[in-house]
Parts: C-alpha cells; structure tokens; sequence
C-alpha cells in the first residue's frame, strides 16, 4: 500500500510539474524599448522622450504613445507597445533629434534596444520638428522702432524653415509689394560662424541675407541685418515670432 501510495504522488507532483511548465511556455513577453540617448556619443540625462504611431502624431505632437526621462546614463525602458514601427522624439533644450532618424521597427513580445543621437543646435529652436513659422514684429536701431516706416507687404510676410534638407520659403502675405508677385520665394539656410550667423540664401543669389543673430529662443529671433541708408550701411536689429503653423 505504501507503494502505490508514493507512486501516487510521484504521479500528481509529476503531473502539476507539467501543467506549470505549460503555463511558462504559454507566458507572453512584453514589448520593452530600452532607449539610449547620447550627444556627441555622452549620456544625455533628463531628456524628455515621446513616442508616437506615425510621423503625422509626432509633427503635430499629438497621440503620445509612452513618454518619459531619461535617467543619468541616458537611458529609458518603456513597455506596453503594441504596433511595430515608432517615431521618437528626443529633446533637452536646444539638443534634439529633430531632422534625423526618427523612425524605428519593433519586434513584438521582446527587448528593442535602440539608440537614438541628439546634436545641440539651434535649429532645434528655429524649425521645431518639422517646419516652423516666423513673422516679423519689429525692426529698431540704435534703440529707436523704425517698424512704422516699413511697408505694408513687407510686415505680413512670414518665413517658413524647415528641415531635414534646410530648406523653406518666404510667403509673401496677403498684401504684395509688386503687381503678379509670386505667393512665396524658395530659400535654403544654414548656420554659420558657430551658429552666431543664420544665413538664407534665396533662388536669386542677389537676395541672399545674413542675420547676425542676437537672441534666438523657442518663440523669438532677434538679429541684425545690415541695411544701407543712401549709401551709409548700418545694422538694423529686426525681431519675428513664431506663427502657429
């Protein structure tokens, strides 16, 4: 009796011993990004990481999937995702990854490790994600508002840059300046003399223009632009806003 009785049991402990190994099998792994974030390839602590489906919800900043900070290795692991390619978005002030790689495939149901580099720049600033708008709001010199004396079809023009090619227009407004003038004038632009000069060089090299930058946030650019008064050229410090897109 005590024999059947201990195969008894070797029987039904081998038997829990194989249903728990069938729930282990069946057990799902989770979808984790493990995010790294590095600048000039140094941890980048406390940057501010955003998620989306597709490139539409990350240029309008809309539909955040996971968001978080990176810790002081400058690194994040987020789970719960359940589509198989994402944008990222990486940013700490003027550092971003804004104008590069944005996109990543995700495997389902294991670790995605991805790194993503940042540049500190300030274009970061003057296109956001995407493309950004400015208009101007003032012009002064020596302390004294000449934005009066500035016409009519000048003041509603806005200047669009964009990115990842450098690109952008200047679209002339409602209020022309010429009879049959074109709605917008194409312009790439560029930083220069480490990033103390913005300058936008339109189709016509004749209109190309330098912007010695003085102030160059998230909503202002303020900068002087060399202008010649009767053959006396002075520096004109123009100031634009940013324009909801």
């Amino acid at each position: 009796m005590k024999t059947i009785r201990l195969i008894s049991q070797i029987a039904l402990l081998a038997f829990f011993s194989f249903i728990t190994s069938c729930d282990k099998d069946d057990e799902v792994s989770p979808t984790v990004l493990t995010i790294t974030v590095t600048e000039n390839n140094n941890p980048l602590a406390e940057a501010s990481v955003q998620v989306y489906q597709n490139e539409e919800d990350f240029e309008k900043d809309e539909n955040v999937l996971l968001e978080g900070k990176t810790n002081a290795s400058g690194e994040l692991s987020l789970s719960g995702l359940t589509v198989n390619e994402v944008y990222i978005s990486v940013q700490k002030g003027a550092t971003s990854n804004w104008g590069q790689t944005l996109s990543f495939t995700i495997e389902q149901n294991k670790t995605n490790p991805i790194k993503v580099n940042t540049t500190s720049t300030l274009a970061t600033y003057l296109v956001g994600r995407t493309q950004k708008s400015w208009q101007l709001v003032d012009a002064s010199f020596d302390g004294s508002s000449l934005f009066s004396e500035i016409d009519a079809c000048e003041k509603d023009n806005m200047l669009v840059f964009q990115w990842p090619n450098n690109t952008g227009y200047e679209n002339n407004g409602s209020v022309t300046c010429q009879e049959n003038e074109s709605s917008q004038r194409a312009f790439t632009w560029s930083f220069e003399n480490n990033e103390a000069d913005l300058f936008i060089l339109y189709e016509n090299p004749s209109q190309e223009q330098l912007i010695s930058i003085v102030e160059l946030t998230n909503n202002i650019i303020r900068g002087d632009i060399l202008i010649d008064f009767e053959g006396t050229v002075l520096p004109v410090e123009f100031k634009f806003e940013v324009v909801d897109n």
